[in-house]
């Protein structure tokens, strides 16, 4: 009927507006000497798509071995000085870690083709633990204090009723545009400052 239709539709809509905190398996697609900002619950990691080795055997040639290919990558946290290098192998499923991150390889792409000129590669990783969603961060509890708060960050004004709200706004919008996130780059005034 009609009257259960628009019921179970707006359970549907509800259902799909909560947040998990559940950690999210996302793709990221490299190409060589590429650099990305990997965010994490616990931080940030740059990672970088170092060297890419690629012997399979072409399609079309008829090849003694089937070949390998690999993909090595520098992580590190941005608290770190030094990065670790991690290698991962077309084929193999075991996942590598890194802190709080699990990741895997997806493809080395495109496929050797006989007779065909050798193009960039692209490396695609699933990694595990990335932060599930920025609209959590908006979402995340302060304080019910009014103290209306208005932050500046990358030129961007964000308000609040209070200086938590606003910075969680500043970081979402750090979060959804793939910024490094520097709460002390951040500029924040009150309106009782102003009194």
């Amino acid at each position: 009927t009609l009257i259960s239709s628009l019921f179970l539709g707006s359970s549907v809509g509800a259902a799909s507006s909560v947040i998990s905190d559940k950690p999210l398996e996302r793709l990221y697609t490299f190409q060589l000497e590429e650099a990305k900002v990997i965010r994490s619950y616990r931080g940030y990691y740059t990672m970088t798509l170092e060297k890419v080795s690629d012997s399979r055997c072409p399609r079309g040639a008829v090849c003694v071995w089937a070949g390998e290919a690999l993909a090595t990558f520098s992580i590190k946290a941005f608290t770190d000085s030094e990065s670790t290098e991690l290698t991962f192998i077309q084929g193999d499923l075991e996942q590598q870690e890194y802190r709080d991150l699990k990741m895997r390889l997806v493809s080395i792409e495109p496929f050797p083709v006989v007779d065909r000129p050798i193009v960039k590669k692209q490396v695609t990783l699933a990694i595990e633990g990335t932060s599930q969603s920025c609209r959590s961060i908006q979402l995340r509890p302060c304080t019910m204090e009014y103290m209306p708060t208005t932050c500046v960050y990358e030129g961007k004004k964000f308000s609040g009723s209070n200086r938590c709200q606003a910075m969680n706004s500043a970081e979402a919008f750090a979060c959804k545009n793939g910024l490094v996130w520097n709460p002390s780059e951040v500029q924040c005034i009150s309106k009782w400052d102003l009194r």
